[in-house]
């Protein structure tokens, strides 16, 4: 048994040596991170004492008499060094896992910022760039998941698609709907990639399926804007509202058969959604489909009963939009 004491005498915790082994190595620093989730101390900022001596991090336990009675000093983080902070954001930049931890060990601030006025931590700038290792360090260091000032890091790795870190912030208690400042979530930036293991991971951690952007565009919708048929899929699947239109009334229907997305279009229509649902200025999914010349989509839409004779508010028909836009194959099809 190991009794973990603060320097004021107030008991910290009890450990069996067992519980340490069994959890990583039987060392000092893995002594640390086991106190860690008991006390709510950074190992990294952690001292132990046994008899009034410093203990190393690579000190085995078995050198320890036991029962052992340790002190635990917590070193508070002092004012950063402009150099030091340098060093710190080059270290989290590079996913150089060593240097990073021999800066957090003086121990410097974790979500230190860049420069005066800077908005960037280490947390944010390695979930950015795709430092599993690192962002791992930082967590464990104590760094703000949930960074307030700009991006948090969830919504950097779920937008630049990097799958283990978007997890590992989440197992952390991330904020998952946290968002940009034009509303998009990690969720909405995954599906806007097309990071199919992200959105799917994502999902299945709880994410709203139907949180919209300041545009009211839905994860669905900006997956059928973009052609990610996989993420639709998954969308679809977890309950996403399929007829969630944006703030000019472009349903996801609408903007796939816009952009010329028939595989989304299929799987829309075998989904059930509504093929003659308008736009705000009454153009169906087959008239804009029409407009753009997406002959596998016109076809498509009309073998599933699509209203071929649907004006828009303007009174324009399919057939007329088509020959104004010179869409001869178009106007071959809808003229039979």
């Amino acid at each position: 048994m190991i009794c973990v004491y603060m320097l004021s005498g107030e008991k910290a915790a009890s450990v069996l040596r067992g519980e340490v082994v069994s959890a990583q190595s039987d060392t000092v620093e893995a002594l640390k991170r086991h106190l860690g989730k008991k006390v709510g101390v950074p190992w990294l900022r952690q001292r132990l004492l046994c008899k009034g001596e410093l203990l190393r991090d690579d000190e085995p336990l078995t050198r320890l008499d036991t029962p052992a009675d340790l002190e635990l000093l917590v070193v508070p983080c002092g004012p950063p060094e402009r150099e030091q902070v340098r060093k710190l954001m080059h270290a989290a930049r590079e996913g150089a896992v060593s240097e990073l931890e021999q800066l957090l060990r003086h121990p410097l601030d974790p979500d230190s910022k860049d420069g005066p006025g800077g908005d960037s931590t280490p947390l944010q700038i390695t979930s950015s760039v795709g430092h599993l290792d690192a962002v791992r360090l930082l967590l464990e260091a104590g760094a703000d998941k949930d960074n307030v000032c700009g991006e948090t890091p969830l919504l950097m790795a779920a937008s630049n698609g990097h799958v283990e870190i978007v997890r590992l912030l989440v197992e952390a208690g991330a904020d998952l709907e946290k968002t940009r400042a034009l509303g998009a979530s990690a969720l909405w930036l995954a599906c806007s990639r097309g990071h199919s293991k992200i959105v799917k991971l994502l999902l299945e951690a709880g994410s709203n399926k139907n949180k919209v952007d300041t545009k009211g565009s839905s994860p669905l919708w900006i997956a059928c804007a973009k052609g990610h048929l996989e993420v639709a899929r998954l969308l679809i699947q977890a309950g996403a509202q399929k007829e969630r239109a944006n703030i000019l009334s472009e349903s996801p229907l609408w903007k796939a058969a816009e952009m010329g997305h028939a595989q989304i279009a299929q799987h829309l229509l075998q989904a059930g959604v509504e093929k003659d649902r308008t736009d705000a200025r009454g153009a169906s999914p087959l008239w804009i489909a029409s407009a753009k010349g997406h002959l596998p989509i016109v076809r498509m839409l009309r073998e599933a009963g699509a209203d071929h004779t649907k004006a828009n508010t303007r009174g324009a028909t399919p057939l007329w939009i088509a020959s104004q836009n010179k869409r001869h194959d178009v106007m071959k099809f809808l003229s039979c």
